[in-house]
């Protein structure tokens, strides 16, 4: 009986290769990276994309699900750890800033911002994600407020709910600025009204 031959083992870290495909959606956006932008940062062919990743839509979700879970987590872990609203907020967005200014490779602003509502109407299942995600955020930063206002370190009548939204809001708006050139330390000089808008 003749034995099949094994296949060729893979020459590429498959996590390495998803960074650079995440990081060539982030800054083209989905439409404007080709496939031949993405073998080439990945280091890999196209046979070999399609055998590891699927086709291009499907590196594309795996990039943004590789996105939420390493530098989508950083602002909402900076709150969570702030053992008082100032230090959670402050926090937030000081992570925010500086993610969405870092210098190259990571390109400036957020990939979700950047990246998620140009495929929305096409790509129902990231939208959907994206939704998801925004609403758990949400109810992350409610379920802190709600905590921080039954300790005695917000008025019993601080909202809650209105507050997390809005401090979602200026997520996504602090990643616009970002996108568009505005430079870390404008943003950071505004700081303290933002963190006085949420609070007061």
């Amino acid at each position: 009986m003749v034995q099949k031959k094994k296949g060729r083992p893979r020459k590429f870290d498959r996590d390495a290769a998803l960074e650079a495909a995440m990081l060539v959606f982030w800054e083209k956006g989905y439409d404007a990276a080709s496939l031949d932008d993405l073998t080439a940062a990945m280091s890999i062919n196209r046979p070999s994309l399609y055998g590891t990743y699927g086709d291009k839509a499907a590196l594309f979700r795996e990039a943004m699900r590789a996105y939420g879970d390493t530098y989508g987590k950083s602002a909402i872990e900076a709150f969570l750890g702030g053992t008082t609203p100032h230090q959670a907020v402050e926090g937030f967005l000081k992570t925010l800033i500086t993610n969405n200014t870092q210098e190259a490779p990571s390109p400036r602003g957020c990939m979700m911002a950047n990246c998620g509502p140009t495929v929305c109407e096409t790509m129902e299942d990231v939208a959907t994600e994206l939704q998801n995600g925004l609403a758990e955020t949400e109810q992350l930063i409610c379920g802190r407020f709600d905590a921080f206002r039954q300790q005695g370190f917000l008025p019993e009548d601080f909202p809650s709910v209105a507050r997390a939204t809005m401090l979602a809001d200026m997520m996504y708006g602090l990643a616009f600025r970002a996108r568009t050139g505005t430079c870390r330390q404008d943003m950071l000089y505004q700081l303290s009204d933002r963190v006085g808008a949420i609070l007061n």
